[in-house]
């Protein structure tokens, strides 16, 4: 159920306007939504956290302070946050997933559930900073990123998400309905594979293309010469 919203609209950057037919309309502040559920008999209640945006470029610690005393004053004790890790994977592949935490006692947690420790590397935006600002206000706090293969950062990619939650549900021992998202993993899949096939095609389709206008051009050459060969 619908929890709080953050109205914090200088704290995001407004992209543009939308025009339809002429008209502008009116301009959309990014917000973040804040989500409780708790189902009896469950082991945890739950707190989720959406946001539109990321924040602008020096503000990720002020709307990540808002974000965990609110949880602080709701009685939370434990943060998730997910990220991606962009990888060389085929989207055909059971996504990997990494992880890293602000309580290294997690980590042997983590590699029970078949969860890499994430090495090295930066987490940009909140899905980073959260975990290091729950830190500092003694929260216990990690970082589930799922593997996405680099063709697919710029689309809603399913899998990756569904690998991550069935992570995070191992973690918590709580129960979340999945079914709608593994149907959009295999639709996401088919999508992937029939662009890859019409950019084959398409590449295909201007090689023979630039043959064909090749080949009148050589044969004129050779005309060419062979007339100079006659003259002479």
């Amino acid at each position: 159920m619908p929890l709080a919203q953050f109205d914090l609209p200088d704290l995001y950057q407004i992209r543009g306007i939308t025009v339809n037919n002429g008209v502008v309309e009116a301009i959309e502040i990014p917000k973040g939504n804040a989500y409780y559920s708790s189902v009896p008999g469950a082991p945890r209640s739950l707190i989720l956290f959406l946001g539109d945006e990321q924040p602008v470029a020096g503000k990720e610690l002020i709307v990540s302070r808002e974000i965990l005393a609110m949880a602080q004053s709701l009685g939370c004790r434990e943060v998730y946050t997910f990220a991606a890790m962009v990888t060389g994977v085929s989207h055909h592949a059971v996504p990997k997933v990494w992880g890293c935490t602000n309580v290294a006692s997690m980590l042997e947690t983590m590699k029970q559930h078949d969860i890499m420790p994430m090495s090295e590397g930066q987490i940009s935006g909140l899905n980073g900073l959260l975990v290091g600002v729950a830190a500092a206000l003694g929260l216990k706090a990690s970082c589930l990123l799922g593997e996405l293969p680099y063709y697919a950062t710029q689309i809603a990619y399913y899998p990756a998400a569904c690998a991550v939650l069935e992570k995070f549900m191992e973690l918590t021992g709580m129960s979340l309905d999945l079914a709608t998202l593994r149907q959009q993993s295999k639709t996401t899949q088919i999508e992937i594979d029939t662009y890859i096939e019409h950019v084959k095609r398409e590449a295909l389709r201007k090689r023979d293309d630039s043959q064909s206008q090749e080949e009148p051009a050589e044969i004129a050459k050779n005309e060419d010469e062979g007339g100079e060969d006659i003259m002479n």
